[in-house]
């Protein structure tokens, strides 16, 4: 157990150097008339707030926006957000100003709160619950350390997601359809019905098809996966003071060919002329695979929520939030990337996570000279896991008779949080406020993985020591700040917060010589911003200049004494940024949004990761000897974190006219982005350069509305951009040292479709 010093907000504060960066909102009232932009309602600090007055970084989506964009998942709010890219797949993460935990450790934490209607989802470093969007009313995306109020997986930042409640004052239905030339399709549907006058319930539901990705020339076949899903919400709110929601919902992903394509292999190689045998060309544009064992996915999550909120006399108001959800995935993936041959057929993981969460929070009346929010928080999480991976590994002896050898593995694990926490805004003077935030978090992991030989298997291909460790930590974190307003139109504001992500348990290291528990990550961020209209109220800005010193920042490394990759701790990284946007309506037809984001983050000195197969001494790769161990590592000191490009540029602007009774509009969107490194193996295969992803729609629209058909267009330029780039699995054994894969998503092409909207 490690506690932490008190003296939390000195560190790093002579270190902070100026550095500017801009951060806005994008979102707006599309149908308004009025060029004066609507004030936004935002609950980034769990109560209702007009955004400028919040002093965080942060980028709003409305439904509008959401829907005009085709945005379906939580991995495609990199279109609309310059802070945020996410890397699914390939222990992949989602990251804020480049920071994200890249890991297969089942007991590891994203950097990135996720909270749906007031509940932080569990989903590890690699989430994927909820899979999909849909019937939302807007996304925060929140920038920086957000623990104080959102808990000990916001190191980096928090998306909060806020579904559509149900409306007592009247019936209400509508409908999205959108269809492509990929087969990607959408369909979703809402249902809004009144009980009686105090109460409503609304039952939303969607099915997405991924369309065509994947080609496998052996079986001749497209991939062919869906996301399906649904949900139901019930108000009770007989008055201002009293109000029940209760929600449920539901969501599967599931399917067959999801895997990934080769980009390059040594020619002459086994895998080169497997491929080549099978009509797969590798290259950046390839999404032939080759295949002869099942690639499937089957993902399910579902939950529900109870929240009650009371308000007393003095205008207090008590919450009460209880939520239970359950995780289910079962998955394999033939790894070996050839047919015929089983090297590596059987990669298979099976797991159930079942979370409970109970939070208590009083929250105090706004206008007072003390505003405050405080409550109690509880979480428990339990799972199961087991996985299964063999295969020949082009051994001579095993192909010729049959055999395989293989490694299975079964893990149970527990997680345990409790948490005080309490953040107030002290108004000083009618201009001045200050801002102190508290939070206390126990925290306790423990995981026990028995590895065995896979049944059918003769022997296993590596270690079979069990991994058994568990830990606790007591943590303090919080935030200072101080915030000037001027006058209606501009907000200041300065702060240093202290975050917090949990420990964890390196429960898939490969032997216990590694390190087994993985310390806490500490972020220290330090941000001066403002926000403020201009041109009358047409535009809305927000400046914001940031540094952040992330204190043993959870990582893969590699262990030149041992010659093994591991989850742990790089001592630190350093982050600060420069980033320029904007939104507004310029004129009655014309709504623009636009930013520049720049984010630079590197390694402390002594973080070490391992060579990429081809990476050479020039390139620092260095050979080190430890005894009878000789390994090839690279000192990765100073060099750019992963998974997050330097640059990184976004756009949206909407023109609208009256066309006889009807209204006719035309949308356009851009983002471009600077090279990105993915994984923590240094070479030049696993960057993607820098690219331009382009969309736009055409349509009419009913002036009041109600109904919408547009032509529309992803990726127009079909810039096959991948989600993730990493050093192909098993490549030595295919005598391909040096070969990439690539993962591919619905935006890695080119898509031209209609959409269709209707309500009523």
């Amino acid at each position: 157990m490690r506690n932490k010093p008190a003296h939390w907000m000195t560190r790093g504060l002579c270190s902070l150097p100026a550095a500017l960066s801009i951060t806005v909102a994008q979102a707006a009232d599309f149908s308004s008339d009025d060029t004066v932009l609507e004030e936004i309602v935002v609950t980034a600090q769990l109560r209702e707030e007009i955004l400028k007055d919040v002093p965080i970084a942060i980028t709003v989506v409305s439904e509008e926006q959401l829907t005009q964009q085709n945005i379906n998942d939580i991995s495609q709010l990199a279109i609309v957000s310059p802070a945020f890219t996410s890397h699914p797949g390939n222990g992949g993460a989602l990251q804020i100003r480049g920071i994200g935990t890249q890991s297969y450790a089942r007991s590891a934490e994203g950097d990135v709160a996720m909270i749906l209607d007031n509940v932080a989802l569990s989903g590890g470093a690699n989430p994927q619950d909820p899979a999909t969007l849909f019937d939302v009313a807007r996304v925060e995306v929140l920038e920086g350390p957000q623990g104080t109020l959102f808990g000990k997986n916001a190191a980096a930042g928090a998306i909060n997601i806020v579904t559509n409640a149900p409306d007592p004052s009247g019936f209400a239905a509508k409908v999205h359809l959108d269809y492509d030339e990929r087969n990607s399709g959408v369909a979703q549907a809402v249902v809004n019905v009144p009980v009686g006058l105090a109460s409503a319930v609304r039952a939303s539901g969607y099915v997405l098809d991924y369309g065509r990705i994947y080609r496998n020339e052996f079986t001749d076949e497209w991939n062919d996966n869906r996301s399906s899903g649904g949900r139901l919400r019930y108000l009770y709110a007989p008055d201002d003071r009293f109000k029940v929601n209760l929600i449920a919902d539901y969501n599967r992903v599931d399917g067959s060919g999801y895997s990934w394509s080769t980009v390059n292999a040594p020619a002459g190689s086994f895998l080169a002329n497997a491929l080549a045998a099978c009509g797969v060309r590798p290259g950046r544009e390839n999404n032939r695979t080759c295949l002869d064992a099942p690639s499937t996915v089957d993902f399910t999550n579902y939950g529900g929520s109870a929240q009650v909120d009371y308000q007393f006399d003095n205008g207090l108001v008590l919450s009460s939030i209880t939520a239970g959800r359950r995780n289910e995935f079962n998955n394999q993936f033939d790894t070996d990337s050839v047919a015929i041959f089983n090297i590596y057929n059987v990669n298979a993981a099976r797991q159930t996570i079942d979370s409970f969460s109970q939070e208590l929070r009083l929250t105090s009346p706004a206008g007072d000279k003390i505003e405050y929010v405080a409550g109690l928080y509880y979480f428990d999480l339990d799972q199961k896991a087991a996985g299964d991976q063999a295969g020949t590994f082009n051994t001579p002896d095993l192909i010729n008779n049959g055999l395989t050898v293989g490694n299975s593995f079964e893990l149970t694990g527990s997680s345990r949080s409790v948490a005080a926490f309490s953040q107030a805004t002290i108004h000083l003077t009618e201009r001045f406020a200050g801002i102190v935030g508290v939070r206390y978090t126990h925290d306790e992991v423990a995981a026990n993985t028995r590895k065995f030989v896979t049944p059918g298997s003769i022997a296993a291909f590596a270690d079979l020591q069990p991994i058994v460790a568990s830990t606790e930590e007591d943590d303090i974190s919080g935030k200072l700040g101080i915030q000037y307003i001027p006058n209606d139109d501009a907000m200041a504001y300065a702060s240093v917060t202290r975050g917090y992500k949990g420990p964890a348990i390196n429960d898939q290291a490969p032997d216990p010589t590694v390190p087994l528990v993985v310390d806490s990550e500490i972020p220290y961020n330090y941000e001066i911003g403002a926000k403020f209209a201009a041109f009358n109220r047409r535009m809305q800005l927000a400046v914001t200049a940031y540094y952040q010193d992330i204190q043993d920042y959870q990582v893969q490394l590699f262990d030149s004494n041992t010659a093994r990759s591991y989850f742990g701790n790089a001592e630190s990284i350093e982050v600060y940024g420069v980033s320029a946007s904007a939104f507004g309506r310029l004129t009655p037809d014309f709504f623009i949004s636009t930013g520049l984001n720049y984010n630079h983050g590197e390694f402390a000195d002594g973080t070490f990761f391992g060579c990429g197969p081809t990476q050479t001494a020039e390139q620092g790769c260095l050979t080190v000897t430890r005894g009878t161990t000789t390994a090839r590592v690279a000192d990765v000191s100073g060099k750019r974190i992963l998974g997050s490009p330097e640059w990184k540029f976004v756009s949206y602007a909407e023109y609208q006219k009256p066309l006889g009774g009807l209204q006719g509009f035309i949308q356009a969107d851009a983002v471009w982005s600077d090279s990105v490194t993915y994984t923590a193996v240094l070479d030049p295969g696993n960057n993607y350069e820098s690219y331009w992803m382009l969309g736009a729609r055409i349509g009419l629209r009913s002036q009041d509305g109600n109904w919408s058909v547009a032509l529309f267009g992803r990726n127009l330029l079909d810039e096959r951009i991948p989600s993730s780039v990493f050093v192909t699995p098993i490549a030595s054994f295919l005598g391909a040292a040096g070969a990439h894969s690539q993962y591919l998503s619905r935006d890695s092409f080119r898509r031209i479709g209609l959409a269709l909207d209707y309500r009523f």
